[in-house]
């Protein structure tokens, strides 16, 4: 049977911004990330395997694509349309941005340090034996299903905004679910 948890509240949520890439990096380095960029957006099939290519710079994604296997390096993956997969990412931040719209979204056997949900729909964002920090809600009428052996330390929702959170396994484990305010700070009596 389904579980639904709902969140109501009213406010604003904290975002933080996207690493850049330093002036240190080599030119190699550069070339590198913009390897793994080109690789995504020129891939020929639907599927790009990023196994041992080092991440050194902030990735976007803008079509539809299965990503595997690769180890981010606490950079920013940032999701800018409907039917991307990442399947066996670790060392991640992701941010479903609001350019997807109400499409989908799905995170797979993956380590995920921060999730940020700008964008998706009423059956969109699906988390699955994946491991994730935090997830900030900032978007309205969304849902979120967790299966599998999802584990989600903390789970904030952007004060002001309705959105469901689907537990769909007896395995999925939420620590913490709060409200917060823009400066990241806890709204009390709204949890």
């Amino acid at each position: 049977m389904k579980k639904i948890l709902s969140l109501l509240a009213a406010g604003v949520l904290i975002f933080t911004g996207c690493q850049q890439a330093t002036q240190e990096e080599t030119p190699q380095e550069t070339q590198q990330a913009v390897n793994i960029n080109t690789a995504i957006e020129s891939a020929t099939g639907n599927e790009v395997d990023l196994f041992n290519i080092p991440c050194t710079e902030d990735v976007t994604v803008s079509r539809a694509v299965k990503i595997k296997n690769g180890d981010f390096g606490g950079k920013t993956l940032t999701v800018n349309v409907s039917g991307v997969i990442l399947e066996n990412a670790k060392n991640v931040d992701v941010v479903v941005a609001e350019a997807v719209g109400d499409g989908d979204f799905t995170a797979s056997a993956s380590d995920v340090s921060s999730f940020k949900v700008l964008g998706g729909g009423a059956n969109s964002i699906h988390v699955k034996d994946t491991a994730v920090k935090v997830i900030n809600i900032a978007k309205a009428n969304v849902r979120v299903a967790l299966e599998g052996k999802s584990t989600v330390t903390k789970l904030q929702l952007k004060k002001g905004i309705t959105a469901k959170v689907e537990v769909k396994s007896s395995e999925v484990k939420v620590e913490a679910a709060e409200v917060v305010a823009e400066d990241g700070s806890k709204v009390e009596g709204e949890s």
